[in-house]
């Protein structure tokens, strides 16, 4: 901390022991983020399971994840056959502040902008 101004020794190696503690733990986090990516990279290949269709579908402009859009796909792709409020009480669970007509919305906006989802006699299906 050369910064013109003499500080004590003690205050130095504090400093230290914080930059290498974030060092060595963010050097972790990346090593068990690869890890974990390189799992999942080679457990499943492509085009065989539901999830691997849903990533290539929500990277081709599907909701943006966090959204009411996102959270009514990622429902209806857990748990197929949901009326409307059996989906609006899924949804209200995950997002408590979103009311009910902001969810309706959503639910119309994944099946006509991003057309993710279908309905089949009154109940939401993955499309």
């Amino acid at each position: 901390m050369d910064n013109g101004k003499e500080t004590d020794p003690i205050t130095e190696a504090a400093e230290t022991v914080r930059k290498d503690a974030y060092a060595a733990g963010y050097r972790d986090a990346l090593a068990a983020i690869s890890s974990a990516l390189s799992d999942l990279a080679g457990a499943t290949p492509e085009g065989t399971s539901r999830a691997s269709y849903s990533r290539s579908k929500m990277g081709d402009g599907g909701p943006t994840v966090g959204t009411i859009p996102h959270y009514v796909w990622m429902a209806v792709s857990k748990r197929p056959g949901m009326t409307n409020s059996e989906l609006i009480a899924v949804i209200k669970e995950n997002a408590p502040k979103a009311s009910t007509a902001v969810i309706r919305t959503s639910i119309g906006r994944v099946r006509r902008k991003y057309k993710l989802i279908v309905s089949r006699h009154g109940k939401w299906f993955p499309a």
